[in-house]
Parts: C-alpha cells; structure tokens; sequence
C-alpha cells in the first residue's frame, strides 16, 4: 500500500497540461531579475547621452525659471505638467524596453501562459493550519539559506568593485560637475553589470532547480497512472458493453437490409453473406449483410422468411468474408462467381431468362 503511494512515476502529458493551468511552471525570480537588471544597464547605457542631455536641459530651465516664476497654482501647475512630459519622452523608451524584455523573459522560461488559477485567493492556505505549515517547512528554510548567499555574494561583489576606486573618489574634489557624474556612472555600471552577471549565474543554477522541484511536485503514483489511463481510454467494461451495443446496432440494421438482398451465399453452416443486385438501381452486386455463426444462422432465418433463395458455394464464402465489405460493392475478382449465381438464380425464379442469358447477367454485372 505504501508503495502505491509514492510518486515514483513521471508525469503524463496529460498531468502536465493540467500542472500547467493551474500556473505550475518552472520559473525563476532570479534569473528574471538578473536578465532584466543586465538589459536595464545596457538600455541606459546606450540612451546615457540622450537621457543625460534632457536631464540637463530640464534642469536648466528649471534652475532659470526660479528666479522669475511668480509663485502661483497655475504656474507651478503648468511647469509640473511641462517637466512631467519631458520626464515621461526621456524615460518612456526606456519603461517601454522593459516591459516588453519583462515579457520576453517570462516566455523565455515556461512559454506563453494565461490563467486566474494563481491569483484566485485561497483563504486556508493564507490564515489555515497549511499556511502555517509552509512557513515553516523545509522549503522556506531553503529559499531563506538562499536568500542570506545571494545577499552575502552580492555585497561582497558590489564591495570590491567601489572599494576598488577609493582613491579616485579622494580626487573628485577637484574635478568639473560633468567628469564627476562620467565617473560615477561608469563605477555604477560596472557594480550593475558584475552583480547582474553573479546573479545571472544564481539565476541559471536557481531555474535548473526550481525545474527539478516542480517536475517532481506533479510525479504521480502508481494508482495515479491506472486512474489517469482508465479516464482516458475508458472504463475496460464501460467500453466493452459500448462494443456490443454497437455490434447490436450492426446486426439490426444488417437484418433490416436482408430482406432486400437478392440471394445469400453461405458455407454452409459456418458463413453467410447477403447479396443485393437491382439491375435497375444498381452497377454493380452489393453485400448488404455478412456474419459467422449465430450471425450467419440469423441471416439464414431472415432470409428463409423473406423467400430469398440460399446458395451454398463454400470457396466462393471463405474467399468472400474477409474480403468484402457490408454496404460495398463486391470486388471485381468475384463478379464471375456472382453473375452465375444470379443467372442460377434468375433461372429458378423463372424470370423468363433463358440458357443463353448468363452471359448478359455476367455482362451487365460486370
């Protein structure tokens, strides 16, 4: 019993699909992080001139209106609203990048997906026993170990790079305001660029694991497996009875064709097959019912019933069961064998054909 509870086994495609929905994926808040701070850095860094150059030009204009803007609601109003617009064309490229890198990123690591089921609330699991349980689970305790090496790798990081320029720092006294912002613009970017790619590292070892938790959070068991198969495929009994009601409908509606069949081919006991040849509706002989056994022995009854004449060929019947199909018309192979039996047939039926007529059966047949 036990051993039927262990999630020893992979997760169907089935399973997955159903994991996924739910907002299960295989994600990474410091890969995320990492590729976004890396793409922040580069986006600066190739819109610094730009963004530098209209920070400036704001900042002038700012500093020159002090000294002649009348201290009003609508001036103060009006300069709020200008500097908010040259704010939003300076930085709006920049926002725009990365929302969509933001994006990006998200797909990169588990696809496209949409679904609610992650921000349905879940009241036990915010205020219940269970969400207790998870703040003090194992689980918690590795992601806060986690937590405590990231901060001590990135402090350590960002230490060496600033603690690296301290005695350049010592000269920015006697250095232009322009040369001081160069300076420590290019310190920070190296502190952005050298923690990102710590992080990145983090982030990467962090996916793989957060890939394996997941995948082994949805292995299923034993019984998990046999439940699945069962709703997939089908009860084995429910299918069973479906199957036979079906072979039930066949021979109805066979049974219901035989009356219209124009002779029965059979083994004797063993096969019989329903003929149907309507020279006037019909091109060609067509089965209209075929069965073994007690299928053949109701084909017989019907056909008895009906006064359609039986016509025991065993060869013809072994080489005609597996071969045609009800509704069909017969193979061109057995268009010989038929046409004699149908000018057997009309011949007894004293349709007024003569012996030379077999061959124009076969003809038309044919």
């Amino acid at each position: 019993m036990a051993e039927q509870d262990e999630k020893t086994e992979e997760p169907t495609a089935k399973r997955q699909a159903e994991s996924r929905k739910k907002g299960m994926v295989s994600k990474s808040a410091d890969l995320s992080s990492a590729l976004l701070l890396i793409i922040a850095a580069l986006t600066l860094w190739l819109f610094s001139n730009y963004i530098g150059t209209g920070l400036q030009k704001m900042m002038r204009e700012c500093f020159l209106s002090v000294s002649t803007l009348e201290l009003s609601v609508q001036n103060i109003s009006y300069f709020s609203m200008q500097f908010g617009k040259m704010f939003l064309v300076l930085l709006g490229p920049f926002f725009v990048i990365m929302y969509f890198f933001s994006y990006v990123v998200n797909v990169m690591q588990f696809g496209f997906l949409f679904t609610t089921k992650t921000m349905t609330p879940k009241l036990d699991k915010m205020f219940g026993p269970q969400a207790f349980a998870k703040l003090v689970s194992p689980e918690k305790l590795v992601d806060l170990i986690k937590s405590i090496f990231k901060m001590a790798l990135v402090g350590t990081v960002g230490y060496n790079v600033i603690s690296k320029y301290y005695f350049d720092y010592l000269y920015l006294v006697d250095q232009s305001v322009g040369l001081i912002v160069f300076f420590l613009c290019k310190v920070l970017l190296e502190l952005v660029l050298k923690c990102a790619v710590l992080l990145l590292v983090i982030g990467i070892i962090d996916f793989m694991y957060q890939k394996h938790k997941n995948k082994k959070s949805i292995k299923m068991t034993k019984q998990e497996v046999k439940d699945e198969a069962k709703s997939t495929e089908g009860d084995p009994h429910i299918k069973g009875k479906i199957k036979q009601m079906r072979m039930e409908m066949h021979q109805k509606m066979m049974m219901q064709e035989v009356p219209k069949a124009t002779v029965v081919v059979t083994n004797p006991t063993f096969i019989a097959i329903a003929i149907r040849y309507d020279q006037k509706a019909d091109s060609s002989p067509i089965v209209v019912a075929k069965g073994k056994r007690l299928v053949a022995e109701k084909i017989k009854k019907v056909a008895k019933e009906n006064g359609i004449p039986i016509v025991e060929d065993k060869p013809l019947a072994r080489s005609m069961f597996d071969i045609v199909t009800v509704g069909q018309e017969i193979p061109e192979d057995f268009f010989g064998p038929i046409a004699e039996i149908l000018a057997y047939i009309y011949n007894i039926k004293g349709s007024g054909m003569k012996h030379g007529m077999r061959d124009e059966v076969a003809d038309a047949v044919v």
